[in-house]
């Protein structure tokens, strides 16, 4: 439908600018054709922009972001979850959801390499460098800060959390593990 095509259209859009190549930038604060700049942004190659100086951090670069989706259920059949693959330097490697069953059939009908039922398994996945978290709020929290404990980006269907306690836990372990973290809108 028209809102489906829109929010994997939106999610595109925002993949495709991360990877643009429109500013080059080497981390040491010169130009050159090493990284974009997006792309240094969205791998934590600089930890924050103020007074047009850009400070970099000493992170592995991400040349492509392979997702993992806990929770392919409803709002990843309409939504995110076709775009993942669509999206230049962007692919869906690996999803889980409880049910055996319909996480293999999700990966079949998504030709998605590996399925899971178990999301501890997804996160222990070593190709997979960024988690979509598309389950019902009450998990965002436990499974955002699995994966920032384990190094990975993540990106959170909304509402992010059930509240604001919930929400400030989020935004501590974002802290405390170094990680990036983003909502889903």
């Amino acid at each position: 439908d028209k809102f489906a095509r829109y929010c994997w259209w939106g999610l595109a859009k925002a993949l495709t600018w991360l990877h643009s190549a429109s500013h080059k930038w080497d981390g040491n604060g010169s130009n050159n054709n090493s990284h974009s700049l997006p792309l240094a942004l969205a791998n934590g190659q600089i930890s924050n922009i103020g007074k047009n100086r850009l400070k970099p951090n000493c992170y592995k670069t991400m040349n492509e972001i392979k997702w993992g989706i806990i929770g392919c259920g409803n709002v990843t059949e309409k939504k995110s979850g076709q775009a993942y693959n669509k999206a230049p330097n962007s692919k869906l490697v690996a999803v889980m959801r409880r049910d055996a069953a319909k996480a293999a059939d999700y990966a079949a009908r998504h030709h998605v390499d590996r399925w899971y039922s178990n999301a501890d398994e997804l996160l222990s996945d070593k190709e997979v460098n960024a988690v979509s978290v598309a389950t019902p709020p009450a998990s965002h929290l436990d499974y955002a800060v699995a994966a920032l404990k384990k190094g990975l980006n993540v990106y959170v269907e909304k509402p992010v959390t059930r509240t604001s306690a919930e929400a400030q836990a989020m935004a501590g372990a974002v802290k405390q593990y170094n990680g990036k973290l983003t909502v889903a809108h």
